[in-house]
């Protein structure tokens, strides 16, 4: 049966570089739920680019892999503000970025994702 399945190490590491190229010296990951294996592939790949790149990451979470959990992210983010974010999903992205505006965030202006 076909399938696809996504390169999430080289993926998180390009998107890590990328960040490092912006200027960006600190990264929080948002999390996914705690069982998922890619979760867990998608956290420790940007903590090695981190050490390679000499770029800080912490990880908040875990949260729901929903809209809803991204926006419930927002509130956690801005008690500990980061100027870049990756998200374990679109889904995520989608309702931090909600939640961040609602909370007069601009992004990409005040956080990268």
């Amino acid at each position: 049966m076909p399938c696809v399945v996504t390169d999430n190490p080289r993926g998180v590491r390009r998107a890590a570089e990328h960040l490092g190229e912006l200027g960006h010296d600190h990264i929080t990951y948002v999390a996914g739920p705690e069982a998922s294996w890619a979760n867990g592939i998608r956290w420790r790949s940007p903590l090695e680019a981190g050490m390679e790149l000499e770029i800080n990451v912490r990880q908040i979470g875990p949260f729901s892999p929903t809209i809803g959990g991204g926006e419930r992210t927002a509130e956690e983010l801005c008690a500990r503000p980061a100027t870049a974010v990756l998200a374990f999903n679109d889904q995520m992205a989608i309702g931090l970025i909600r939640g961040l505006s609602w909370r007069g965030v601009n992004v990409p202006g005040d956080v990268s994702r």
